[in-house]
């Protein structure tokens, strides 16, 4: 099975294809989860709206993947929809080996709170990316498992707690996206 972030930009290119002719350069993006420069010397925003019109027809896994698509400043922003996190959680197996490093023992912990649809919450699903493009790299960064561990950090008391709870998809494609070889 292909990691998931080779599969979502895989997914984006077929449907930019489709939608306005163009493949993307998709990279992460501290404003959105992904970002594509390729629009810069083009109309960002006519290929942006094109792209959000026609954004339920971008599938992966048969569930959405895009949530809305936007421009700034000549690139395209890209926001995921969760659906498409979820059914890629459904489709690995349950049981795998995990490392014992500090990441692994924390996302067991999230594990053990059964598996309900992901939280509503970008911070979780951009730690799913960070993790998917740290595996296709074959190497982490300090910085991304800081990225990955802090998921919930940004939020506060019960919202937090609530989060976490419903965080065990989001543990088990991180936990899967480390384990499977390059």
């Amino acid at each position: 099975m292909e990691r998931f972030y080779t599969a979502v930009c895989e997914a984006i290119n077929g449907w930019a294809v489709e939608t306005v002719g163009a493949r993307l350069s998709l990279r992460a993006s501290q404003k959105a989860m992904l970002a594509a420069p390729d629009f810069v010397k083009a109309d960002a925003s006519k290929a942006a709206q094109a792209l959000d019109r026609a954004k339920d027809g971008c599938r992966l896994y048969g569930a959405r993947l895009i949530e809305c698509v936007g421009a700034e400043n000549g690139w395209l922003l890209f926001t995921l929809h969760r659906d498409a996190f979820d059914a890629y959680a459904l489709r690995l197996p349950d049981e795998f080996e995990h490392e014992t490093a500090y990441l692994d023992r924390r996302m067991e912990l999230l594990l053990r709170h059964g598996d309900r649809p992901l939280p509503d919450c970008p911070d979780v699903l951009s730690a799913i990316l960070t993790a998917s493009r740290a595996s296709v790299r074959g190497r982490w960064t300090a910085e991304e498992e800081r990225a990955v561990l802090s998921m919930t950090h940004g939020l506060m008391g019960m919202e937090r707690v609530r989060t976490e709870h419903s965080a065990a998809r989001a543990a088990k494609i991180i936990l899967y996206e480390r384990r499977i070889p390059q």
